[in-house]
């Protein structure tokens, strides 16, 4: 497992540290929705982090609040989804 930070695209405000090595580190949309809750470093698989590591470069912490927010929002883990990626996808 390889640490991504959240620092490169998306700041944490947060003074405390939180951590996410679990499988769905791995996937680049809910990384940022990590982010968009406080997680400032998560363990991926060597071979997620590049696409970890742009996802999270690509937003802004607001961003990536607002994906949090629709994904906690959501009442199924398919509509939190679907949500979080409408939210980024190019109109």
């Amino acid at each position: 497992m390889s640490n991504v930070t959240a620092s490169s695209g998306v700041v944490s405000e947060s003074a405390r540290s939180v951590r996410n090595s679990s499988d769905s580190a791995t996937n680049p949309l809910l990384s940022i929705v990590f982010a968009g809750v406080g997680v400032d470093s998560v363990s991926a698989a060597p071979s997620a982090v590049d696409a970890v590591s742009e996802a999270l470069r690509a937003v802004s912490l607001e961003q990536a609040h607002e994906a949090a927010s629709i994904a906690l929002a959501a009442t199924t883990a398919q509509d939190a989804e679907s949500g979080v990626r409408a939210l980024f996808e190019a109109p």
